[in-house]
């Protein structure tokens, strides 16, 4: 059985997630401890452990399924013309806009600039690669 298909694997990821982001509305990454995560998510540290490293693992997670949400928003433009370009843009802002408290919070506590680089670089790619 495809393990990421998993509910029940699914559902642990997404209590992580969850954890993770109302652990970082009160503190800095830095401060987030695997115990308080497990804590707050109601799971153990061995089943922390069998899905991440540490909390930073968490984190990039996080990071990359806000890209991988950003580049779907702006995928499918089929024509070059201006207006779909600009509809394209402004879904991904409106998408960024709705979920502006994760945007924030990613960006605050990327520890190495990676997430708005990442952010950038899509938009970028999805800019110099149209017909």
């Amino acid at each position: 059985m495809n393990t990421k298909n998993n509910q029940r694997f699914r559902l642990t990821k997404r209590l992580f997630h969850e954890s993770l982001i109302r652990l970082l509305q009160k503190k800095p990454l830095y401060e987030i401890t695997v115990s308080q995560l497990c804590s707050d998510s109601e799971l153990n540290r061995s089943t922390f452990y069998k899905y991440y490293e540490n909390v930073r693992n968490v984190h990039e997670e996080l990071e990359q399924e806000a890209v991988s949400q950003s580049e779907a928003c702006i995928q499918g433009v089929k024509t070059i013309d201006e207006e779909s370009v600009i509809l394209q843009l402004e879904k991904l802002l409106s998408y960024i806009r709705e979920h502006a408290e994760l945007y924030l919070l990613l960006l605050e506590n990327s520890a190495d600039d990676d997430f708005p680089y990442k952010l950038i670089h899509s938009a970028m790619e999805f800019v110099m690669h149209m017909p």
